[in-house]
């Protein structure tokens, strides 16, 4: 597996997490990538990305293209996108009714997901740790760990 595999999938992932730890349930998501006219071939970003979206229940829209003459070599591409969630103001989740003695209950450990990318390296000591074959304690091969599809939890909090 490669990263660009699920890359779209994975943003769309990271973003409805977003909006869920706020109680927010996710209305719609919109990206921005490089070379849209190719992505109509679907090289499996885009498939991915709508699949994500039907997934946590909500729409893929926009599609803007960002081709930046000069910037990019031809083989290189860019994604990018955001969501819009939905709350009532009584039920969103903002910390403020925490109170020492509550308990928290989470879902299990799932991977680094995209915020752990840049943290992995710095968890080891080791110069080796920006070596893809690196085992970090807790995680195992940092290449494999990085290569995991990035979840939502969208399930397991509906369930909740």
């Amino acid at each position: 597996m490669r990263f660009s595999d699920t890359v779209g999938y994975d943003l769309v992932c990271h973003c409805v997490n977003d909006v869920l730890v706020q109680g927010a349930r996710p209305l719609f998501f919109s990206t921005t990538t490089r070379r849209q006219a190719e992505a109509a071939g679907d090289d499996g970003r885009h498939s991915r990305m709508a699949r994500a979206c039907k997934e946590n229940g909500c729409a893929l829209i926009g599609g803007e293209t960002a081709e930046m003459p000069g910037f990019y070599g031809d083989d290189d591409y860019d994604i990018a996108g955001f969501i819009v969630g939905v709350v009532d103001e009584e039920n969103c989740l903002d910390g403020k009714a925490v109170r020492e003695g509550d308990i928290l209950i989470g879902p299990s450990f799932a991977g680094l997901h995209t915020n752990g990318y840049s943290l992995a390296p710095g968890s080891s000591s080791s110069s080796s740790a920006n070596d893809p074959q690196s085992i970090i304690p807790g995680i195992g091969k940092i290449g494999e760990a990085l290569l995991q599809p990035h979840i939502s939890y969208s399930e397991a909090i509906a369930a909740g």
